[in-house]
């Protein structure tokens, strides 16, 4: 699979609707939020933005403030992403 996570977010592949294959980071944690990154991206591609619009609109995507939110572990070797805070 081309989907692929770590500390700083996902990343995958991003292709159709105008858009060559490209390699898309977004700061959000999980699957789930690929998934919606790619429902938003197909609204506003419907609606007229351009494939550019779209793909820097994932990449300024940030996290809700408390949803998978990341907390500082000063360098302790590993993130800590709570469900609740």
């Amino acid at each position: 699979s081309d989907l692929e996570g770590d500390s700083q977010g996902m990343r995958f592949n991003f292709e159709g609707m105008g858009i060559s294959r490209t390699r898309v980071r977004i700061s959000l944690a999980g699957r789930f939020n690929v998934e919606n990154a790619l429902a938003a991206s197909a609204a506003v591609l419907l609606s007229g933005a351009s494939p550019a619009d779209a793909s820097a609109g994932l990449a300024s995507a940030s996290p809700a403030p408390g949803r998978l939110e990341r907390v500082d572990t000063c360098d302790a070797g590993f993130t800590w992403l709570p469900r609740r805070l």
